[in-house]
């Protein structure tokens, strides 16, 4: 696989057009993340955008969450997440997705990820 390259970028309007499907709704908060620091945006040239963040969980163990992703032939992304987490010492990477169906045999096999639990939600 190709090496890709990472830029961090603030929010703009073609990364929030782009990701518009991965945002399930919360592109309101997820952009005041990204504002306040406390989530990261990404460029990544012929592939497209990520929203990524760290959390911490447990004491001295953090996990990178892919919170929203989109574009092209993403593949690259992921594979270019796991070499940093890798090398940065973090032990693991997470996201929810609203597809599962569609990223069974296309991603989660692919890239090794495991399931490890449903969400569901009811609002009022």
């Amino acid at each position: 696989m190709t090496a890709v390259k990472w830029v961090q970028i603030e929010w703009c309007d073609e990364a929030a057009t782009t990701l518009q499907p991965a945002f399930a709704g919360d592109e309101i908060a997820i952009k005041l993340d990204v504002e306040r620091g406390f989530a990261t945006l990404w460029h990544v040239p012929e592939h497209g955008y990520i929203v990524t963040r760290l959390e911490d969980i447990e004491p001295g163990v953090q996990e990178l969450v892919l919170v929203a992703w989109a574009g092209q032939n993403t593949g690259p992304i992921v594979e270019h997440a796991q070499n940093v987490c890798q090398s940065k010492g973090i032990q693991s990477i997470r996201f929810h997705t609203h597809h599962p169906e569609k990223l069974i045999n296309r991603f989660v096999k692919r890239w090794g990820f495991g399931r490890v639990q449903t969400v569901y939600r009811w609002e009022s």
